[in-house]
């Protein structure tokens, strides 16, 4: 399967960079920033497919046999708006349940926490039919967390120094073991260490088995789109 090439990033009138560059002179470089409840841009109407249920599928392509690289089924599906999620299961996937879900402000709101060249995390919140999920996106100990491809992902935050970290779980639901792969997009931070655009696919197997959950998010991403991807 192709990778996702990268996206051209739109700078903010205030110093900003891409991840992967190195961390020189930027405020607030090296510490943690705690969740904050975000209002994505006015201009995000957002769309919600089949009012936002989620709603059970024979997996189509996607079967229990995927894994990652050229056997990962279908690919990721595209999440439709700069601030949305949308993802794919089979059916004995313990997070998706064989379900394939998309999402879009005003029907989900975003709060990130991001720790300079380590860690996103977004945790997304929804209507009571879907409930609070969390999604988090960590390099291991010799990454810089930047644009590319994340292989060998164990679940986050008991991966080990060498493993980049994965987890993606919500209603209640989350993998003991996880194993996976993620690809960042975009991701673009500004002068002050604050996350402005992320987008990234994904796809975790739990318990050590065949069956996952692949997908995307986006965090007030550009509206352009990446052919591929991991």
């Amino acid at each position: 399967m192709p990778k996702g090439r990268p996206v051209e990033i739109h700078s903010h009138a205030a110093l900003a960079f891409v991840l992967g560059a190195t961390c020189i002179g930027v405020v607030g470089c090296g510490t943690s920033h705690p969740p904050a409840a975000i209002a994505p841009p006015t201009g995000d109407s957002g769309t919600v497919v089949d009012g936002g249920v989620a709603t059970a599928t024979d997996g189509g392509a996607l079967d229990d046999a995927g894994s990652m690289g050229d056997d990962a089924g279908a690919g990721p599906c595209v999440a439709p708006t700069e601030n949305s999620l949308c993802y794919d299961s089979t059916p004995r996937d313990y997070i998706g349940g064989g379900r394939s879900v998309e999402w879009s402000y005003p029907d989900i709101t975003f709060s990130p926490r991001y720790t300079p060249d380590k860690l996103v995390e977004l945790q997304v919140e929804g209507p009571s039919s879907w409930g609070f999920w969390s999604f988090e996106f960590e390099a291991s100990d010799f990454q810089v967390l930047g644009l590319g491809v994340y292989d060998g992902a164990t679940r986050y935050p008991f991966n080990g120094p060498n493993e980049p970290g994965l987890s993606v779980g919500g209603g209640g639901r989350g993998c003991n073991m996880l194993t996976g792969s993620f690809e960042v997009l975009e991701l673009e931070v500004d002068a002050a260490g604050e996350l402005q655009r992320f987008r990234a696919n994904f796809i975790q197997h739990c318990e050590g088995g065949t069956a996952y959950m692949e997908g995307q998010i986006r965090y007030s991403a550009t509206t352009e789109q990446v052919d591929g991807g991991v």
